[in-house]
């Protein structure tokens, strides 16, 4: 068989982009919601690093010697999936990640009290990537419900409230973590999440940046897709930009409406 991948990188003709706008309308009547996108926002939506990055410039400065990969690999391998696998606070979890490195107590406490003010967690992140609202918005055009589905330690209501831009959470319908999931070992969450949110009769879409979870996702029956991604993926669909989603989702769904 063929590579099943897709990367789009034509652009539509007028007349595609009219026919296009005509069945809009009767998509957004008929078809209301009957496709769920779920997206992954880190380093999707927007860039997750910008908390980590201030981190680590301020312990530069401050002296300390190691990179960036480097000093954040046993955050990222050993204390964070910790966290989101059995729970717990997120600023206890970094103090003893920050121990880990020989950092004291007193500056330990300086350097939480100091990155808490700034950022709810360090993966945050800032704005929105450039047109990134207005272009999930034109997706919702096509009859779309839109969840967020990040990997994180807080509530998708306190997600929701502390870490996605204003502009975003308006967009999406449903926010919920990978801590709202039914802790079950060994369990897929995607299917976890297909069955707390009812969505095994409905087309399914996922969007993500990272390989672990598009290939869970796949496995779970999502059609998946990632954008701009550097390496070589196993989504259903590499997009070379954000703006190739609208396309692509447009055509699901006159194909279902058909």
């Amino acid at each position: 068989m063929g590579d099943s991948r897709k990367t789009l990188n034509k652009r539509s003709s007028p007349q595609d982009d009219s026919a296009r706008i005509v069945s809009i309308h009767s998509l957004k009547a008929n078809h209301e919601n009957s496709q769920v996108l779920v997206i992954d926002p880190e380093n999707t939506v927007h860039d997750s690093t910008v908390g980590r990055r201030w981190l680590f410039c301020l312990l530069t400065k401050s002296g300390h010697s190691s990179t960036y990969e480097s000093f954040y690999r046993s955050w990222d391998e050993d204390y964070l999936p910790t966290l989101h696998a059995a729970g717990g606070e997120y600023w206890a979890a970094f103090a003893k990640f920050l121990k880990s490195k020989q950092f004291s107590v007193g500056h330990i406490d300086e350097l939480v009290r100091a990155v808490q003010s700034r950022f709810p967690i360090l993966e945050s992140g800032g704005k929105p990537f450039t047109g990134v609202p207005d272009i999930l918005s034109n997706v919702r055009d096509y009859g779309y419900s839109l969840h967020a589905l990040p990997h994180a330690s807080l509530s998708g209501e306190a997600y929701q409230s502390k870490v996605l831009f204003p502009s975003l959470g308006d967009l999406f319908d449903k926010v919920t973590t990978s801590s709202d999931l039914d802790r079950v070992s060994n369990s897929n969450p995607f299917e976890q999440y297909i069955q707390q949110h009812r969505l095994s009769a409905r087309r399914k879409f996922y969007l993500s940046s990272d390989e672990d979870r598009l290939q869970q996702a796949k496995d779970a029956g999502f059609t998946t897709m990632t954008v701009n991604n550097s390496h070589r993926s196993s989504a259903d669909h590499a997009l070379n930009t954000w703006a190739d989603i609208i396309p692509l989702c447009g055509s699901y769904a006159i194909s279902r409406a058909a």
